[in-house]
């Protein structure tokens, strides 16, 4: 019995954060909300909320309290797949990231056309910590780690 039990809290926590196909906007909730990181010298903040059938978002980066970045983004469903639009011209030309691994608290989404990006990966951690790695197919880019913005 006692190994069984061991075998069993070993496979169960893999088993229920289990990936699912990214269908659907609710896998990628985690990521509503006003986020915050501060790197070098530089503020950058994420802003998602629900908005008629998708999520609209922006990100934005501050240095010495000017803006030296903004872009707009999306999460959509689209032929049944979960889609993250980034357009950060803001001219109405998305790129489009598709969702290929959601789990509870994570989403990772994949142009391999694009030049760069090609990866999204966004992670919420237990302690609240919402991390977002930006990177070529080869995991080389970079990473932000987001408090909650109050």
């Amino acid at each position: 019995m006692r190994r069984l039990s061991l075998l069993l809290a070993l496979t169960l926590p893999g088993v229920l954060a289990a990936d699912e196909p990214c269908t659907s906007l609710e896998q990628a909730a985690f990521m509503l909300g006003a986020w915050q990181s501060e790197t070098q010298g530089t503020r950058f903040m994420e802003r998602w909320r629900r908005d008629e059938g998708q999520f609209r978002g922006t990100a934005e980066a501050l240095r010495d309290g000017e803006r030296i970045q903004l872009e707009v983004m999306t999460l959509r469903v689209g032929d049944g797949k979960l889609v993250y639009g980034a357009d950060p011209e803001q001219d109405g030309s998305f790129e489009d990231f598709t969702g290929v691994r959601c789990a509870a608290g994570e989403a990772v989404f994949e142009n391999p056309e694009h030049d760069f990006p090609q990866r999204l990966h966004y992670h919420l951690d237990d302690s609240g910590v919402l991390t977002a790695v930006v990177s070529d197919l080869e995991d080389q880019g970079f990473e932000l780690e987001f408090q909650p913005d109050s």
